[in-house]
């Protein structure tokens, strides 16, 4: 089984709610440490978990090598090649987050929160692990690929002038989930917003783990 290096970030002496953060591709675990900063003045007791994704070549990107969660040739079609390497991330990310588990026993939620590459590991992930909060940013999911999250609270957000994913894969994404049945999803759209992560949409996340 491969291994994942991370990182935790912890102020509480017993955190109830972890975070796991996974990237984009390109990026690191270090990318998305602002949305923790952001989540902590709200919510006390939750520690950021923060995997960095192994460099391999990607297709997509002429065969360079980078930061990836699984090799992409395209972001509209899953080849077999591209699910069997998304399917091996998922039990070195479920380790991670059992050895957070044991190491902080006071945890009672575990929720996921990916941006674009990292939201299709994160949709992918909660297959495998009970999810209390799954919010996908800027991200899409093969229709090649069953949806049957664990979790039961999705929160998806898109930029309408994403260029890198275009909004109709993240709209398309929440057509598919909303009609699975026990899901509470809501859909937030950004009219100015491109391939990346706004004050606005970070807030309504905040105000969506309050409320549900």
């Amino acid at each position: 089984m491969q291994s994942i290096n991370y990182f935790i970030l912890n102020q509480s002496s017993s955190p109830s709610r972890m975070v796991l953060f996974l990237h984009g591709l390109g990026a690191s675990g270090n990318d998305l440490v602002f949305i923790y900063q952001a989540l902590l003045r709200e919510l006390n007791d939750i520690i950021g978990v923060f995997p960095t994704a192994p460099n391999i070549p990607v297709s997509l990107n002429r065969g360079y090598m980078m930061p990836a969660w699984f090799d992409i040739e395209s972001i509209t079609h899953f080849s077999d090649r591209m699910n069997e390497g998304l399917s091996l991330m998922m039990n070195p990310l479920v380790e991670i987050v059992r050895e957070v588990q044991a190491q902080y026993p006071s945890i009672t939620e575990v929720n996921i929160v990916g941006f674009s590459q990292g939201g299709v590991v994160a949709l992918a992930l909660s297959h495998y692990l009970p999810v209390n909060h799954l919010a996908l940013l800027s991200t899409f999911y093969p229709q090649q690929r069953q949806i049957c999250p664990d979790s039961k609270k999705i929160f998806i957000a898109h930029g309408e002038r994403d260029d890198i994913v275009p909004f109709q894969l993240g709209s398309q994404l929440y057509n598919r989930l909303k009609n699975i049945n026990n899901l509470h999803i809501n859909f937030y759209q950004y009219k100015n917003m491109g391939h990346h992560i706004i004050n606005e949409e970070i807030a309504d996340l905040i105000k969506f783990i309050k409320i549900h």
